[in-house]
C-alpha cells in the first residue's frame, strides 16, 4: 500500500486552482494536470508500507500531529521546479502561515524517518501539474510569471490525513486511510 501524509484544501481554493489549471490547459501546454479532487499538500511521502509498520506509523503520526494546534495558510502565486526552459513541476505557493506548515512537516519527517528518509528540507507547495516535453512548452514560464500574484485562498488546517494511492491508467486514485486532528488553539 503506497501511503503519504497530507493536508487537504477547501472547495473554494480548489475551485480557483481548477480555473487556473483549465486556463493553462487551454493554452496547449503539454503537462499532466492533477485532478482537482486530488489536490493536496504532501507533508511526507511514505511509499509502500507493510502491515507490520502501519500500526506504529499511525501512532507516531498521531503523536506528532497532536503537538500542533490548528492554523491557517494562504495559497498565493504559482511557481515551478526546474529551469525556465525545462520546467518539470508547476505548483501553487504557500504564503502566510508557511512557517507553521513547515514546522509540522519537519516534525513529521523526523519522527517517521524510519519509514523513508528525506534528503532535503521540506518546501510547502501544492503540485498542480507535471510537465511533459518541457522543450515543447515555450511560453509556459512567461504564463506562470503572469500568475505569480494570483491569490487562491486560505486553508484552515484542522486535520492531517494518511492517504493511500493506487496508480491506474487514468491516473492515481487517492483514499483516506486515517485522519488525525490538530489541537484546538
Amino acid at each position: 500500500m503506497r501511503l503519504f501524509i497530507a493536508v487537504e484544501i477547501d472547495d473554494e481554493a480548489r475551485g480557483r486552482i481548477a480555473e487556473s489549471m483549465e486556463k493553462l490547459k487551454g493554452m496547449g501546454f503539454r503537462a499532466r494536470f492533477v485532478e482537482p479532487g486530488n489536490l493536496h499538500i504532501t507533508l511526507k511521502f511514505l511509499g509502500d508500507v507493510n502491515e507490520e509498520l502501519l500500526k506504529r506509523l499511525c501512532e507516531d503520526a498521531d503523536d506528532v500531529v497532536k503537538k500542533h494546534s490548528r492554523f491557517s495558510f494562504t495559497l498565493d502565486g504559482v511557481g515551478y521546479f526546474g529551469k525556465r526552459n525545462d520546467i518539470r513541476v508547476v505548483w501553487i505557493a504557500v504564503k502566510e502561515g508557511t512557517e507553521r506548515l513547515q514546522d509540522m512537516m519537519k516534525d513529521i519527517q523526523e519522527r517517521l524517518d524510519y519509514i523513508r528518509g528525506d534528503e532535503h528540507e521540506p518546501v510547502p507547495h501544492l503540485t498542480i501539474a507535471r510537465v511533459r516535453y518541457a522543450r515543447e512548452n515555450s511560453g509556459l514560464a512567461d504564463e506562470l510569471e503572469n500568475m505569480k500574484g494570483v491569490k487562491f485562498g486560505e486553508v484552515h488546517v484542522k486535520e492531517v490525513k494518511i492517504k493511500s494511492s493506487v496508480l491506474t491508467g487514468m491516473g492515481p486514485v487517492y483514499s483516506d486511510y486515517k485522519s488525525f486532528s490538530l489541537r484546538e488553539y
